[in-house]
């Protein structure tokens, strides 16, 4: 009968871990908030880069959009709205950030920093890069 009793508790004890998180899994918001700043500061640095070849370059830019769209597909709550919205004010490809005048430098800013806030708050404090100028 005690026998039985520790096993109830041990297996209560288990359930309660898995129900409030307690798993050695990875948090899905820590997995989109890396993914988000490993994807946009490989792009950023490649734009500053002197000796980026041009086709890598032209790969980052046309891909920014896809890769920030999969790094977002783990995420939930303000994480995956921020990650959404800013997704979805991206132009087709990433050039048309960074060309001189852009209207889209500011609003990729601006999103990248709501990202970054939504990230921060859910504990996943990251560091994003702005969008460089191209002279």
């Amino acid at each position: 009968m005690r026998i039985a009793r520790i096993a109830l508790i041990a297996a209560c004890a288990g359930v309660l871990l898995v129900a409030t998180g307690c798993t050695s899994q990875p948090d899905s918001n820590a997995t989109a908030c890396t993914g988000w700043s490993t994807a946009t500061d490989a792009w950023a640095t490649a734009e500053q880069s002197d000796s980026t070849s041009s086709a890598h370059l032209a790969s980052l830019r046309s891909d920014l959009r896809a890769e920030l769209q999969k790094a977002s597909r783990t995420a939930t709550g303000d994480v995956k709205s921020a990650m959404t919205s800013a997704v979805a004010d991206l132009p087709e490809n990433a050039l048309r950030i960074v060309e001189p005048g852009s209207k889209y430098r500011s609003a990729y800013d601006t999103a990248n920093s709501q990202v970054q806030k939504a990230c921060t708050a859910a504990g996943h404090s990251i560091a994003l890069k702005p969008a460089p100028v191209l002279s």
